[in-house]
């Protein structure tokens, strides 16, 4: 039971009390005594049912803006809570892939361990991201997605190119210079692991300060 509750039930309790009173009063006085009490406490009433008014209004009015902040520091906690979760599972994330960078070691594997993003793609999709109200370091974590995907994108190419239908192609320049098609888009998968591993890695302090 809320305080103002509370307070409305003891006014009219009090009222009650006093009615009564005034009533085994009332039975004892002579007319004109009658009159001049009835007027008295007509007045009385009006004083009491005002000054109950506005205190009882005072006292709501003071524990809605109680109950709103207590849900204000509430909703705080839990988004708090929230974007600790969401970047941690981040963070994991992209730790993983930037292991996998790592043990590339600029060498083309197509045996070596996949690069990871289903996370960040579902906590797109929930609505997890709204969670994280620092723009830039979610540009900073979208950033090193994004080159993940590229360099993901060139192994896909090069796999292809190496061990797919793309194994038969054979490149010729103007200077005449023949290359496998492989040979060809290696430096641009590797140079897409150097890209991906520096934008990694700068979301990843960035995490480490959140």
């Amino acid at each position: 039971m809320s305080i103002t509750e509370k307070l409305t039930i003891f006014f009219g309790l009090a009222l009650v009390a006093f009615a009564v009173l005034g009533l085994l009063l009332y039975r004892t006085m002579s007319a004109k005594r009658r009159i001049e009490f009835q007027i008295a406490l007509l007045i009385q009433l009006l004083g009491t049912v005002a000054f109950g008014a506005v205190v009882t209004y005072s006292l709501y009015t003071i524990q809605h803006s109680q109950d709103a902040q207590e849900k204000q520091q509430l909703d705080a906690q839990v988004a708090a809570e929230n974007k600790k979760r969401v970047l941690g599972f981040i963070r994991d994330e992209l730790s993983y892939d930037l292991l996998a960078l790592n043990n590339r070691d600029g060498i083309f594997d197509a045996s070596k361990q996949q690069f990871k993003s289903e996370f960040w793609k579902i906590a797109g999709l929930s609505g997890d991201l709204k969670w994280v109200d620092d723009a830039q370091l979610l540009n900073t974590i979208s950033q090193a997605y994004f080159d993940i995907g590229i360099s993901a994108a060139w192994e896909s190419r090069l796999t292809d190119a190496a061990f797919g239908p793309g194994s038969a192609i054979t490149l010729t320049f103007s200077d005449g210079k023949r290359v496998q098609l492989a040979e060809f888009l290696s430096p641009f998968t590797m140079n897409s692991y150097k890209t991906a591993k520096a934008s990694v890695s700068a979301a990843i302090d960035k995490l480490k300060s959140n």
